[in-house]
């Protein structure tokens, strides 16, 4: 599950940076405002989810996390070794190639940049390690830049009448590298400096002002240190090619962890906690620092290509089968660490991708009235671009796509028997009341996304076809008992091994749990392949589109 979304290009590329370190999944149990009227599960329902296998579940997440897939990552080879592996298996399932040409695999064309050699950076002489003193902020840059320059503090980089404040008062910054502080003095009004102090704001304020380089000093990550935060930007970043870039150029921009900052200020014989603490307590700390600061910025780009792999399930209804209910699941990870390493990726995603997997072979055998479409996408964790690039070039007719149903998550399905199920997105369509009552039938509970300021629902796969106008939902399995006891384990997972190489299969998953998610998402999945109607927005969603007719036929303006 993606928490970065290092495609912006904008100013806000530090909000990229924040981004990485935004809780992957808050949850506590909260009912839906409208209880579900549970429809018994049906005799074919039934038969179905028996087909959803537990055992090719914990096989397929297995294999795809095995060090020979060497961490799955876009546009790589263990990537594509990943994709052949899930094309097979949809292959001896039955399903028929939905890619090129005829093909399972759907090309998609990527930009690869990793950071460069030649990137050095050093202040007054002084010398900081790539990695472990200061990162590179995103984007990459596309050509080498060399900046030589005098260094001058600008504070916090904030300039509001409200605040009575400007930090570049009295201070000439053009052509200067630009040293800002980050977080924020204490006692001031919270509004008014988060309207100051937005990164484009900031950003704004520093290039307008003709700065050659930019360098954040004392950069963190909220509660995670910052070599977390370098061991993110270290890694080797993927783009859409022909993605557009920013609308205007950047100077680059430069991270430093606190002891990076120390190092700077010694250099120019200040301390920097103590004018941390200054600028903190409210005063002025802008000025020259009456050193040279040398950057070179430099990336490597290599073109790759990744594929999205397409399969189809044709439904049986010679009309209703120009529809489809599109399943979707992520099976990129990071691929090779810079120390061997293996980003395997356990439960995220390989587990989402084993239960789609699971799911097809089941619904081969249930002969669904409507289509269904089996899509697992490359280069979800660099901003879900395998999903947007199918999308925008669908191997299946956007218009004619009921309803797309997706797995990304931590691993919480594999604590212990599923009881409970978050369905995010479900409050705002038809699919929402349609998963409670499926739910329902198997003895779990719906429970709400009780954090909407997170925007869980907009960081995953499903987006990209909400943003399509597809009526979505996200599935996440979670067990009974007391809910604290699996919510902290879910934080410490997401402290310890959220895109490490530690995420791996475990001994103690109890693989049940994600037989049962999956076996829900299959009813629900079954159900809007054979009704008569297809899914619907909620008259108040934003996401409203024409609905396709009932006969497979897009309605007008659709």
């Amino acid at each position: 599950m993606t928490r970065i979304r290092p495609t912006a290009r904008s100013f806000a590329v530090l909000t990229a940076a924040f981004a990485l370190f935004a809780p992957a999944l808050s949850v506590r149990s909260q009912s839906t405002s409208a209880p579900a009227v549970a429809m018994a599960l049906s005799r074919e329902e039934k038969s179905a989810a028996k087909d959803v296998d537990e055992r090719d579940i914990r096989e397929f997440t297995i294999e795809l996390a095995a060090p020979a897939m060497e961490g799955r990552a876009t546009g790589a080879p263990g990537g594509e070794r990943a994709a052949a592996a899930i094309a097979a298996h949809l292959a001896k399932a039955g399903l028929k190639p939905g890619g090129d040409n005829g093909t399972f695999m759907q090309l998609v064309p990527f930009v690869a940049r990793t950071v460069s050699p030649e990137t050095t950076f050093e202040v007054g002489g002084t010398k900081l390690a790539f990695g472990k003193d200061y990162v590179l902020a995103p984007p990459l840059p596309a050509e080498v830049k060399r900046v030589e320059a005098e260094a001058v503090l600008a504070g916090y980089g904030v300039v509001s009448e409200e605040l009575k404040r400007d930090d570049f008062a009295g201070l000439d910054v053009k052509g200067k590298v630009v040293l800002l502080i980050a977080g924020r003095p204490a006692g001031v009004d919270e509004k008014a400096w988060a309207k100051a102090s937005g990164q484009m704001s900031v950003m704004t304020n520093v290039v307008s002002r003709g700065a050659a380089g930019i360098v954040v000093v004392g950069f963190s990550g909220g509660s995670r240190p910052f070599a977390s935060i370098a061991d993110y930007l270290s890694r080797r970043s993927v783009a859409l090619a022909g993605a557009q870039g920013m609308s205007l150029p950047l100077p680059p921009i430069v991270l430093t962890g606190t002891e990076g900052a120390r190092s700077i200020f010694a250099a120019a014989g200040m301390n920097f906690d103590e004018v941390s603490a200054k600028a903190s307590a409210g005063e002025a700390v802008s000025k020259a620092l009456g050193l040279t600061a040398k950057l070179v910025a430099a990336a490597d780009r290599k073109e790759v290509k990744g594929s999205n792999v397409v399969a189809v399930l044709p439904g049986s209804d010679p009309v209703l089968a120009k529809q489809a209910v599109v399943i979707t699941a992520h099976y990129d990870a990071y691929g090779m660490s810079v120390g061997g390493g293996v980003y395997a990726g356990a439960a995220d995603n390989a587990l989402g991708v084993a239960q789609l997997m699971a799911i097809a072979k089941a619904a081969s055998r249930a002969r669904p009235k409507r289509t269904m479409v089996f899509l697992a996408v490359c280069g979800e964790e660099h901003g879900l671009l395998g999903a947007k690039y199918w999308t925008e070039h669908p191997t299946w007719p956007i218009a004619d796509i009921a309803a797309n149903l997706n797995f990304d998550g931590i691993g919480t399905e594999i604590y212990g028997p599923v009881e409970r199920i978050v369905g995010f997105g479900g409050e705002f369509s038809s699919l929402g009341p349609q998963l409670e009552a499926v739910a329902t039938a198997f003895g779990a509970r719906v429970i709400a996304d009780p954090m909407p300021e997170e925007k869980a629902f907009l960081r995953s796969d499903h987006y990209e076809f909400v943003k399509k106008g597809v009526p979505a939902l996200m599935l996440l399995g979670a067990p009974g008992g007391d809910e604290q006891q699996w919510i902290a384990r879910a934080k410490k997972w997401l402290e310890t091994d959220y895109h490490q190489v530690t995420d791996v299969v475990r001994d103690d998953w109890n693989w049940r749990g994600a037989k049962t998610t999956a076996s829900i998402a299959l009813v629900v999945a079954l159900r809007v392949a054979n009704a008569a109607d297809v899914p619907v927005w909620n008259a108040d969603s934003k996401w409203q589109r024409a609905a396709p007719t009932s006969d497979g036929r897009p309605a007008p303006g659709a």
